[in-house]
């Protein structure tokens, strides 16, 4: 199995869409998109977090169980990551990582070719 990304709303669209820029970006790499059906359509502050936590700490499980070889949780808040990273065990080779503070560590060491972007590199 490769990496899942979790999303922990219901939005499908959305699932689809952070697949599809993950696939375009590690295109060697396998992912599979998940969506929490049993979240809310959105997170817009703490109360949909809390409603989103054991839906998706319970597709956290199943993909660690599932032998995952790394768990995206596709929010952009921090919604159940510690809970997320305390819930395998410590044994587990697993990272489990979120979008916004995984991008902000990564993009700084991946460059756009400047043809992609009018001339100018990003």
């Amino acid at each position: 199995m490769g990496v899942v990304i979790i999303n922990p709303n219901s939005t499908v669209s959305m699932t689809q869409a952070m697949l599809a820029h993950a696939r375009k970006a590690a295109p060697h790499q396998n992912f599979e998109g998940w969506t929490s059906h049993d979240g809310p359509p959105a997170i817009q502050g703490p109360q949909d977090g809390d409603a989103a936590t054991k839906p998706l700490l319970q597709l956290v499980d199943q993909a660690s169980k599932s032998g995952a070889n790394g768990i995206i949780i596709g929010c952009f808040d921090d919604t159940a990551l510690d809970q997320a990273a305390e819930s395998t065990p410590p044994s587990s080779k697993q990272p489990r990582v979120q979008i916004a503070p995984s991008s902000a560590s990564v993009k700084p060491h991946i460059t756009t070719p400047p043809s992609e972007t009018g001339g100018a590199a990003s």
